[in-house]
Order: structure tokens, then sequence, then C-alpha cells
């Protein structure tokens, strides 16, 4: 069976434009620096073999599993590039560019949701998938799918109804992403629902996010106003603005199609760029994701990166050991071709 990870946030790790030496760059120093050591680190990357392949013009990649990880973060993975002789902001305009991701990592549908856009208008064109899907979302919710106690009892209720099973699926599916989608925007990560599973345990998406945002801390000195961001904190006096975008997407995970919330956050200066990718609800696959991506100046380059963490637990019995190191290994291959896209649309 063939995984396949979609999504912005689904770039996992990063294009490290940033190395140039063979050997490990003294603390401190040149710009750039201190923030390569700690992307290294925390991909659990050797500095030294790294930082020669990228000096070569390699993407280098990690889809290894960090021991200090939860059992239900199937890894950090990532990729990195180091980009030479074109100006920062040229760079930066070709990784963010929506196209680049897009096909990278397979999105099939992704749409922008306005805030002054009504439901039908936003998920005019959903459909929950094929029969099965519709089944099992209808008899059988809280085994297949990503919902909490409230939105569970609700499929249940439908799918005692009379009608076609795909449209009332189809029909309740949009409810729940655009309740889900109301929850973040009035109370951010703390308004995401646990999941309920058939064992009657409950997962949160919310505390998952949370966790991933710690670990990516170490971005905070580069990137402070797209930290407090992510953390739902409001903007400190003259600080540089963030932009922010929510989307609904379909994208394939695990040979099944996913309808995923995320909300984007950017920043972009002349040489440097962070954009992050936070997949706040699922509706089945995977419970939650935070993809960050960017361009920051290193020495006489671009350093780009990309880090994505990824978490599920046993939606689809995707718990074993050869499943989770497929998934990492995906993930990490995605992640290579965004960054070769991106290098492929540069000049020479």
């Amino acid at each position: 069976m063939r995984l396949r990870i979609g999504g912005l946030a689904v770039w996992p790790l990063l294009l490290a434009a940033a190395m140039a030496m063979a050997q490990t760059p003294p603390a401190g120093g040149e710009q750039g620096e201190r923030l390569v050591q700690q992307i290294l680190k925390h991909l659990g990357l050797d500095a030294r073999s790294s930082l020669a392949t990228l000096d070569h013009g390699k993407v280098v990649y990690s889809g290894l599993r960090n021991p200090n990880e939860p059992p239900e973060e199937v890894s950090a993975v990532g990729a990195m590039l180091l980009i030479r002789g074109v100006p920062p902001a040229q760079v930066v305009a070709a990784f963010v560019a929506p196209d680049t991701f897009t096909r990278a990592h397979e999105v099939r549908r992704r749409q922008a949701v306005r805030d002054s856009a009504d439901q039908a208008a936003i998920f005019r064109d959903l459909s929950v998938g094929d029969a099965d899907g519709a089944k099992h979302l209808l008899t059988q919710p809280a085994r297949y799918y990503n919902l909490s106690v409230a939105e569970a009892a609700q499929a249940v209720a439908a799918g005692r109804q009379p009608g076609d099973a795909k449209a009332r699926a189809t029909e309740l599916m949009i409810g729940i992403l655009d309740g889900r989608l109301r929850q973040f925007r009035a109370q951010g990560l703390q308004g995401a629902a646990d999941y309920l599973r058939d064992d009657g345990r409950r997962v949160s998406p919310s505390k998952e996010l949370q966790l991933a945002i710690q670990q990516i801390g170490f971005l905070e000195p580069e990137f402070p106003e797209v930290m407090a961001a992510l953390r739902g904190q409001p903007p400190k006096a003259g600080a540089a603005r963030v932009l922010r975008s929510d989307f609904w997407l379909e994208v394939p995970f695990v040979d099944i199609r996913v309808l995923s919330l995320a909300s984007e956050l950017r920043l972009s200066a002349d040489d440097r760029a962070l954009a992050t990718d936070l997949h706040f609800y699922a509706s089945r696959g995977y419970n939650s994701m935070l993809t960050v991506v960017g361009v920051v100046p290193y020495k006489a380059s671009s350093l780009v990166f990309a880090i994505t963490h990824l978490f599920t637990d046993e939606v689809l019995g995707y718990t074993s050991t050869i499943k989770r190191a497929a998934a990492r290994q995906q993930a990490a291959a995605q992640l290579v071709r965004h960054l070769e896209a991106v290098r492929a649309t540069l000049p020479k």
C-alpha cells in the first residue's frame, strides 16, 4: 500500500539552505548558524555529514524516529537544501508559491475560507467520499472518523434517517467542518474538541499541536511574531504583521480521502520568510499536523527549511512500526519533492 500524506503542512521538514562547510560551524558567529545547528539537532541529523551533503548541493532529509516523541506522533521529518547565488527574496517567493506545495504534496482540492462566506458557499464542492466512507461515518463513526462525542452522536442519528446515505454523510461532514472552524476561530487550539475512539478513549488534537509548537520553540529568536501567533497570543505593539488564511482541503492519506481544516500563517521580508500550516482537524487517517517552512540568510546563501510534526494513533489501525516507518519515509519524500520543485524554478 502506498502511503501518501498531502497538504501544505506536509512539507515536513526543512530546506536547509544554510550550510556551506564540511565540518560543524562554530557556536554563535555568522547569521543563521545557530538556527542551522538547532534544526539539525531537532531532526536528529549528524551536523558534520549533513553540512557536507548540503555543501554539495544535495537535499538532506530525515525520516528517523526520535525516541523522545510521544507514541502518537509519527515523527518530525525533514529535508534540507542549500541555495546559493539567488537573491533571498526570489528564494522566498519560489518557496511559498501555492502551486509548488499543491503539486509536491498532491493536494486535490484547497479552498480559502473567507470570514464573510456562508457555509453553502464554502463547502459547495465537498463530498465525504465513496459509499464505504459514507457508511462508516453513519454507522461506526468513532471507529473510522475523528469525531467528538457530540459529533459521533449526530452521525449515528443521521444514519437512522431515510434517504441517500452519501448525501446525508456529506451534509453531516459539512456541519462538522463548519463547527470545527468556528470553534477554532473563536477559541484557537483550545476550541479543538477531543476525538472519541470506539473503545472510549479520548485523543486531543489541541494537546498534540501545542506540543509540536513547543518543540519548534528554537524558531522564536528569528520569528517571534509567528510563534506568538501560533500560540494564540496577541501581537505586540510595532510587531511585523503576520498574515493568516484558513482553508479546507482534500488530501490523500493511505489511499483514502481526508478532509482537513488548516490555518496558515505567513511572515515574509526581503531576506527571510516563515510559513506555518496548522491542520487542527482531519476527518480521518491522522489526528493533526503542524508544518513550518522557512527561508533565512546563512553566510552568503539562503537556508530553506521545512519541518512537519504529524500525529496519529489507532485510526485505521495505524500503529505498527512498519507502517509508521513508511509514513515517515513518505513524508520525507514529499519534502524532497517540494525542495526540488523550488530549486527547479530558480535560475541556474
